[in-house]
């Protein structure tokens, strides 16, 4: 009885035919899309269900079931799609994150790097230079005292800085460099303050190895901090937990500092090939002036080669007109005089045919 009278239910929009639509939402009756459109715009319905709403036991059946089958799984659903969201790094950060990455890998220290949303990753200040081509850290000092230990973040520190010098700016420098409240660190760390630095036991976080495992730093406070982190692996900025003597905790594990040769990384495929297209690029051009240069070198040995032409022939003009110069015969005995006789005879002969050259000259124009 109920569902036929259901079924004879004029449209409530124009209350003339019967209804053939039932508006989930407001369970509205209406009998074609025009008195749809007509009460959607009328009272502001969006025509979906909700799916939060009350339904009772009695009323309850399979469609409501299936609806709220697919309301978990719609919930499910962006739920996951959020948090893929929220993982994504942005564009500058991903950025500076490779660059650091490439950087520190380059000094030999096995740097990696934290989604973008967690807070350590938010708090990590470690910038490289490109113009003085140096990394600047963010350095995580934890001095502790028994189960409690301060943290304090030291930023912008050189690479080349000793962990000596980053106490003595820290916690005893008239004017420290940075822009920390050294006024309050001072105080919160007193006693550490007061002890000095000799009497300092200093450990470096060891990522990936058991809980309270460091290596030790205490021999090698004067030591650059990029020599201390090479070798070690460090997750966006080094940590460094400070205790005073007689203080370290009996679960503390040190473990002796190894220091590795730096290594620096072989260059890119693209600049190793722009480097050997610039050398074949310069060996062709050697090859072509090789091959130029004998031409050149031709015409550059005629010209001496007419200039010993004419040299020749002005030397022969000058040969044929200078005289014989005379001879000096060496007054000689024995063996000699033979030999001076025959150079007399030549010089005589040669006498002789002066007159006949003269003659010749003479008679040419």
């Amino acid at each position: 009885m109920d569902q036929n009278q259901n079924q004879e239910q004029p449209c409530q929009i124009c209350h003339i035919n019967l209804h053939k639509y039932k508006c989930p939402r407001c369970s509205i009756y209406t009998c074609s899309v025009d008195c749809v459109k007509r009460h959607k715009q009328e009272s502001d319905c969006s025509g979906e269900r909700d799916k939060t709403h009350f339904v009772s036991r009695e009323e309850y059946n399979y469609s409501h079931m299936m609806s709220d089958y697919t309301y978990l799984e719609d919930v499910s659903r962006r739920s996951d799609t959020l948090t893929r969201e929220r993982y994504k790094a942005p564009a500058f950060m991903d950025h500076r994150s490779k660059l650091l990455m490439k950087k520190a890998r380059d000094m030999g220290i096995q740097y990696d790097v934290l989604p973008a949303v967690m807070t350590r990753h938010k708090s990590n200040k470690t910038n490289y230079s490109n113009n003085i081509h140096q990394m600047f850290w963010t350095v995580e000092c934890r001095f502790s005292r028994g189960t409690t230990a301060q943290k304090i973040l030291e930023h912008s520190i050189p690479q080349a800085k000793s962990i000596r010098g980053i106490f003595e700016n820290m916690l005893f420098a008239e004017n420290p460099q940075g822009k920390g409240d050294y006024k309050t660190i001072r105080y919160q760390v007193r006693e550490f303050k007061d002890a000095g630095i000799e009497q300092f036991v200093v450990g470096l976080k060891k990522e990936g190895a058991p809980k309270n495992t460091f290596v030790n730093l205490t021999p090698h406070l004067d030591k650059p901090l990029r020599e201390l982190l090479r070798g070690e692996r460090v997750i966006e900025f080094p940590t460094i937990y400070i205790w005073l003597q007689e203080q370290v905790n009996d679960d503390v594990k040190m473990e002796e500092k190894v220091f590795v040769e730096h290594n620096p990384r072989q260059r890119s495929r693209r600049h190793s090939k722009d480097q050997q297209t610039k050398k074949d690029t310069e060996n062709d051009v050697t090859k072509d002036e090789t091959i130029e240069q004998p031409a050149t070198s031709v015409n550059d040995q005629q010209a001496p080669e007419e200039v010993n032409d004419t040299s020749k022939e002005t030397s022969e003009n000058t040969t044929v007109e200078k005289l014989p110069s005379p001879i000096k015969v060496p007054t000689a005995t024995g063996d000699n005089n033979e030999e001076n006789k025959c150079i007399g005879d030549q010089q005589q002969g040669d006498d002789d045919n002066k007159p006949e050259q003269l003659s010749q000259q003479e008679k040419e124009p």
